[in-house]
């Protein structure tokens, strides 16, 4: 038992680089729905964000919008990214925007959020863990962590996102 005179801990959270301000949607980046985010963290001790939408929404990107950011908020870092996936029918056009604008991007997160089939995603898929019916399960873990594996090596993600994702249908 904790006496009642020991301290306790708060944790406290610097950095923040797995954001969706898009909201899984193309929206531009305008400082109504940037400043927001700015906002909350640092009522929440965040020094530190990265603005990190999926690369299927990168039309939404204003790199120019950011640094109108960074010029009104100097107190928290603001880091220009995106979170790359395996997306089959999109991730040929993230990879090709990223090193397009590769300069400009501060973060690049990569992800698994599919397995061979676009209907074999794991976090917004109607069917949820049917989609996996009659599939052994090591099966799906291995084709799982082999994508994550090539996301890694890629050369275009600093850091790979929840790497627990396949898990989520339980």
């Amino acid at each position: 038992m904790i006496p009642d005179d020991t301290p306790t801990i708060t944790p406290i959270l610097f950095c923040d680089y797995h954001t969706h301000p898009q909201g899984h949607r193309v929206q531009d980046y305008t400082q109504a729905l940037l400043q927001p985010w700015i906002d909350s963290a640092r009522a929440k001790g965040i020094i530190d964000i990265a603005f990190t939408d999926h690369d299927r929404y990168h039309a939404g990107v204003d790199f120019d919008e950011l640094d109108r950011l960074r010029e009104k908020n100097p107190d928290v870092k603001i880091r220009a990214g995106i979170e790359l996936d395996n997306d089959p029918e999109t991730s040929a056009a993230g990879r090709k925007w990223i090193e397009q604008n590769w300069e400009r991007l501060d973060f690049v997160l990569g992800s698994v959020h599919y397995l061979s089939r676009v209907d074999q995603m794991f976090d917004s898929v109607p069917d949820g863990a049917q989609q996996f019916t009659g599939r052994d399960i090591d099966d799906v873990y291995s084709d799982y962590f082999r994508r994550v594996r090539e996301m890694a090596a890629s050369g275009l993600v600093d850091c790979l996102a929840h790497l627990d994702l396949v898990k989520i249908h339980g």
